[in-house]
């Protein structure tokens, strides 16, 4: 292998384990992290008061009457 080729080879293995070291940090910061639990009680309430904020915002409209 050339070279250039190895080079190349490293570099590019280097960048992707630098993403996905960043990738994971990334999920330590997500604030929604714990929804991922979709049968929880604090789950499906928080899901049930978003749900109930949309449908009283759209039930307004006159394309959501129509329906």
């Amino acid at each position: 292998m050339s070279r250039l080729s190895s080079a190349c080879l490293v570099a590019g293995l280097l960048s992707s384990g630098l993403a996905g070291a960043a990738m994971a940090a990334d999920d330590s910061q997500d604030k929604y992290a714990w929804l991922e639990d979709v049968t929880g009680d604090k789950q499906l309430g928080w899901v049930k008061e978003q749900n109930a904020k949309s449908e009283g915002r759209l039930a307004v409209t006159p394309q959501f009457k129509a329906m």
